[in-house]
């Protein structure tokens, strides 16, 4: 990242952003911050807070990020920083559906979507997976400087505090017509309070430590169906991939596959459950 020409002064205090681009963690990426801004916190000498909340931005043809309101390094002071951000963007009270946040980003309270898929389900406890709707939140760890003499773009090493459920159903044999009908994860938590009760020092290789408060149910279900029989030559059936809250799992979770089988001519079904309680 280049010096920026101020004269005598000096440059004034960019960012970077890295980890938005693990595809395999969660649902937000750079391509879709569009509206969900990333909020800035910075200390300066341990006492004067520089930014507080202060959304940034990727500056035109750069990878820095900025805000609006740039400040100067000063030489001689630390300094300290770091932001979070959320997909849907948070709410200004505890949702039924999405993330409040608190104590500068520190805390949230997250409710993950529980849509009905059928009208005729009088349980109103199986629910499509709809991935777009999932909450999703980031948490950067801190990033300090001891000397605003050494300038240099703040890296903000964004980490997620979902985590993310992948289940992908696969045969292993070619050639045998098998047709998956659903996936279904059952008996989980859909809403919780976390707190960051330990925050990672960037580059020290620790990771941001999270107080899981559960509340409500272990009802909900997940499940996605309306999968399609697949070519002769592929092994994937179809998967699920869910955002959930990091919970302790109860002996009712559950994994529960449902496929059909050609067998001579015949089709037939078969199911198989999984107690996730004993995977743990």
């Amino acid at each position: 990242c280049s010096k920026v020409d101020t004269g005598n002064d000096l440059p004034y205090i960019t960012f970077g952003v890295s980890g938005m681009d693990i595809e395999s963690k969660a649902l937000i990426t750079e391509n879709t911050l569009t509206g969900n801004a990333i909020y800035v916190y910075g200390v300066r000498n341990n006492t004067n807070k520089i930014y507080n909340k202060a959304p940034i931005t990727r500056e035109e043809n750069s990878n820095n990020w900025s805000p609006s309101d740039k400040r100067q390094w000063i030489a001689g002071s630390s300094y300290s920083f770091y932001a979070y951000t959320s997909s849907p963007a948070e709410s200004n009270s505890i949702p039924s559906h999405g993330v409040y946040v608190e104590n500068d980003g520190l805390k949230i309270t997250v409710s993950q979507p529980r849509t009905v898929a059928s009208s005729n389900d009088n349980s109103k406890k199986n629910y499509q997976v709809d991935e777009s709707t999932m909450v999703d939140y980031m948490l950067s760890h801190a990033y300090k400087v001891a000397n605003g003499s050494n300038y240099h773009t703040v890296m903000l090493y964004m980490q997620h505090a979902m985590a993310c459920v992948q289940i992908n159903v696969d045969r292993q044999i070619l050639g045998h017509t098998i047709v998956l009908d659903t996936i279904k994860i059952s008996n989980i938590y859909s809403r919780a309070t976390m707190e960051c009760t330990e925050q990672a020092v960037a580059r020290s290789g620790n990771n941001n430590v999270w107080q899981i408060y559960l509340s409500g149910n272990n009802d909900l279900i997940y499940s996605k169906g309306g999968f399609t029989a697949p070519a002769n030559n592929e092994h994937n059936l179809g998967s699920l991939n869910i955002l959930a809250i990091p919970q302790q799992l109860t002996n009712k979770a559950a994994l529960t596959i449902k496929y059909e089988v050609n067998e001579n001519n015949k089709l037939n079904n078969y199911t198989q459950t999984f107690n996730l309680f004993n995977y743990m």
